[in-house]
């Protein structure tokens, strides 16, 4: 808890010698909570200090919310303790691939290469079709036969 409670309200900001960065605790920033929206806080080099902008007006008393980033649930839950249930970068990493065993192996990885499908994590997004064409594509060549995919390997289209 107590690892997580440091590690949680770091913010790196630009050493004395401008060459490196170092911890730093901003009391304001380690008061808010997570919103979506887009990064609004940053440090100024200029004037020597840590900004944050406010994306909308708010009223006296009213809570103050920042983005803390594009994370998932699963890396908010585990840096920070909690899941945000609008949360609009969340997403499931389908990892697929072709087995070392397969006799097609070969075969298949050269034809996701063609179609710049080398990396075979898939990202499951809540508010987007289940099946984008790049996982359409990989589970298409996954099940093609050696005609099939010799058909392929010798088209300029796979």
């Amino acid at each position: 808890w107590a690892v997580s409670t440091v590690m949680t309200r770091q913010n790196f900001i630009p050493s004395e010698d401008d060459k490196t960065q170092v911890n730093a605790l901003i009391p304001l920033w380690d008061m808010c909570n997570h919103t979506n929206g887009n990064i609004s806080t940053d440090y100024n080099p200029e004037l020597n200090r840590c900004e944050c902008l406010a994306v909308r007006k708010f009223s006296a008393g009213e809570q103050l919310f920042i983005f803390y980033g594009p994370r998932t649930n699963a890396d908010l839950f585990v840096h920070n303790g909690f899941v945000y249930e609008e949360n609009q970068h969340d997403y499931y990493p389908l990892n697929l691939g072709i087995s070392q065993s397969d006799v097609l192996r070969e075969k298949r990885l050269k034809i996701l290469s063609k179609l710049n499908i080398d990396n075979i994590i898939f990202r499951l997004k809540r508010d987007s079709p289940p099946i984008d064409g790049y996982l359409l594509a990989f589970l298409r060549i996954f099940n093609m036969n050696e005609e099939q995919l010799d058909h392929w390997l010798a088209s300029e289209r796979g």
